[in-house]
């Protein structure tokens, strides 16, 4: 039956293999296997390092400018903490092993921590793209409805990030049971890999996990600032018409709302 085998490590996302015969294509795909470009395995770890460097040192940065504020913390610098936390989480558990693997050319660990890395590299994805969905809905309440500001207790903003853990936790499962450690039926090499058979199922795992991290999150938060900036436009324009100035501290919220989309949105929507 025709398989198709996806090496994550070795290969791009993309870069899948049909799998006929496969004992006719074993010896030639080993030799392919052990071979790569050496240069270009050089370019790649130094940028890798580069990136790795530049996100660890500039989420620290934003985390210790957090923890000097201490008691002026609000809610906004609470959401923007854990998102530091998910990029330093992206650097470590996706940057950091996949630099390993091109220093070593091939995954070293058991089969336990095959499935554990690949379990956190998509935890990481999911968190920081249901983070940014979390502030969008706390700014969207400050600003369309701010009556019910004052609801917004502490404890229910731990709540929405601990349920933004929660989502990320749950949707990566599935990583955490396809994925082996075990022998490459086109190489016979042992390596951390999956095999998609039927061929559908790799269909279905790229469907689900772009709706899940793209397009769902996506539809909210361009609803939610959508809603945020007809609801700015809209108070401009009647305090326009009016003849009155929008009082300070509206204004002010909405000049820090939109240093937060600003941020947000160069922190990628979703990543």
């Amino acid at each position: 039956m025709e398989s198709i085998i996806v090496d994550f490590y070795n290969k791009s996302f993309w870069d899948i293999i049909p799998v006929y015969n496969v004992t006719e294509m074993s010896s030639k795909n080993n030799t392919k296997f052990n071979q790569r470009d050496e240069e270009l395995a050089k370019i790649e770890v130094a940028v890798q390092v580069a990136i790795l460097t530049l996100a660890i040192f500039g989420n620290f940065c934003v985390l210790y400018a957090l923890w000097r504020r201490k008691r002026k913390v609000t809610r906004m610098h609470i959401f923007i903490m854990h998102l530091c936390i998910a990029d330093l989480l992206v650097a470590i558990f996706n940057i950091l092993p996949q630099m390993i693997w091109d220093v070593t050319n091939k995954f070293q660990g058991g089969d336990f921590l095959c499935r554990f890395i690949k379990y956190m590299q998509v935890f990481v994805m999911y968190l920081s793209t249901y983070i940014l969905v979390m502030t969008a809905i706390d700014r969207y309440r400050a600003i369309c409805h701010p009556l019910s500001n004052h609801t917004w207790t502490p404890r229910l903003v731990k709540v929405m990030i601990g349920g933004a853990y929660f989502i990320a936790g749950v949707l990566s499962i599935p990583q955490f049971i396809i994925f082996k450690y075990q022998e490459r039926e086109d190489s016979g090499m042992v390596d951390c890999w999956v095999e998609f058979n039927p061929i559908w199922t790799l269909d279905l795992y790229v469907i689900s996990f772009t709706v899940l991290v793209y397009i769902i999150p996506l539809i909210i938060l361009f609803a939610c600032y959508g809603s945020i900036c007809y609801t700015i436009w809209k108070k401009y324009k009647l305090s326009e018409e009016s003849g009155n100035y929008i009082q300070r501290k509206g204004s002010q919220r909405i000049q820090h709302t939109k240093h937060q989309f600003t941020i947000i949105f160069l922190q990628g929507s979703p990543n």
